[in-house]
């Protein structure tokens, strides 16, 4: 199964079509359980994500990395604006709080990676 954060940094051609809903799914399942989302709330973040992701899927090959960073981010902008307008601001909160917590662990995970990498060489 796919992480929330192995989601998050796919680029279009490692997310195969049948990878979004697993992907949407199982991020909605993370928040519901985290953020206590009620049924009308998990299926319209179930339906952000998806779009999300296939939007991803959808993106040209050839972009620039630079393109590429630009649309993906726009992409994250539009989805979280529905995200924000689904959840109560105490769940937005909790939910900017989780991402952040998650990307720490990434960002301390890739680190940690690279340090290993640097005292074999």
């Amino acid at each position: 199964m796919i992480s929330m954060l192995a989601a998050a940094n796919l680029s279009a051609q490692q997310l195969s079509a049948a990878d979004v809903l697993q992907v949407a799914t199982t991020e909605t399942n993370n928040m519901a359980i985290t953020l206590g989302l009620d049924a009308e709330q998990a299926n319209l973040v179930k339906a952000a994500q998806q779009q999300y992701y296939q939007q991803l899927l959808a993106l040209p090959k050839d972009l620039s990395p630079d393109d590429r960073s630009a649309r993906i981010n726009q992409l994250a902008v539009t989805r979280d604006a529905v995200l924000k307008n689904t959840l109560t601001p105490q769940q937005w909160t909790r939910h900017l709080q989780t991402v952040e917590k998650n990307k720490q662990a990434a960002l301390q995970a890739i680190e940690q990676r690279r340090n290993k990498h640097r005292s074999t060489n």
